[in-house]
């Protein structure tokens, strides 16, 4: 998957200014893998391109462990809303 398509999400934010920030929900097991191949069976010709992206990077065992995350946006200037509702989830992890 070309790098430019997957930072697109985060470009916009950058460029205006909005509060941005990542947090670790989970990592990637086995049977994720899995579930996405049975769940959803499309092919090269599936209209949903994410899908198929999906399904090509996990295609490979070393995804395995990777992280899977959110990213919180708020508006401009709202920097605390953003730490907060990123502390919440991170509590919630626990």
């Amino acid at each position: 998957m070309p790098e430019s398509i997957i930072s697109i999400n985060s470009q916009a934010y950058n460029a205006l200014d909005f509060p941005a920030g990542t947090v670790k929900i989970t990592e990637v097991q086995k049977d994720d893998i899995e579930a996405t191949r049975v769940n959803y069976p499309g092919n090269e010709f599936s209209p949903d391109v994410m899908i198929n992206w999906a399904k090509e990077a996990t295609a490979d065992v070393k995804c395995f462990g990777l992280p899977i995350g959110v990213q919180i946006v708020g508006r401009p200037y709202a920097e605390e809303t953003v730490l907060h509702v990123m502390k919440i989830l991170e509590r919630e992890q626990k």
